[in-house]
């Protein structure tokens, strides 16, 4: 298990920006929600 999440890691750290690309995303995603929210109320 923790060679698993060891190998996990290495790939992370290897290819970094399709991971902060995803959570850019999913980040901008739930502040353009607030925002509309907001706008509703």
């Amino acid at each position: 298990m923790g060679h698993q999440t060891f190998f996990l890691k290495e790939q992370t750290s290897q290819n970094p920006p399709l991971f902060s690309q995803i959570f850019l995303l999913s980040l901008s995603l739930t502040r353009m929600n607030d925002v509309i929210t907001t706008l509703s109320n």
